[in-house]
C-alpha cells in the first residue's frame, strides 16, 4: 500500500534493463524503493557533501573567472 498522495511508479522492462533500477524516480514505491533513498542519503547526504565544498569553489573560481576572460567560449566551457 502507498501512503495517501503518491502513485506507485510501474516497473517496466525499460527501466530494469536501462537504469539498473537504481534511478528513484522510475523506481515503483515501496520497502526497496525506501531502502534505495536511505542509502542515497547517506551515501550523499549533507554532511558529506559539504566536504566537497573547497573543492566547489574552487572549481567555480576558475569557471568564472574563464568565462571572464573569454565569455565567446562560454557554450564550449558548459559542454552544450
Amino acid at each position: 500500500m502507498t501512503p495517501q498522495g503518491i502513485v506507485s511508479r510501474p516497473l517496466t522492462f525499460v527501466n530494469r534493463t536501462r537504469t539498473g533500477e537504481w534511478v528513484l524516480p522510475l523506481m515503483p514505491y515501496g520497502d526497496e524503493w525506501r531502502a534505495r533513498r536511505r542509502l542515497f542519503h547517506e551515501v550523499l547526504g549533507v554532511r558529506l557533501t559539504s566536504s566537497f565544498d573547497n573543492h566547489r569553489y574552487k572549481y567555480t573560481y576558475h569557471f568564472l573567472s574563464g568565462l571572464l576572460e573569454a565569455p565567446e567560449r562560454f557554450f564550449q566551457e558548459v559542454e552544450l
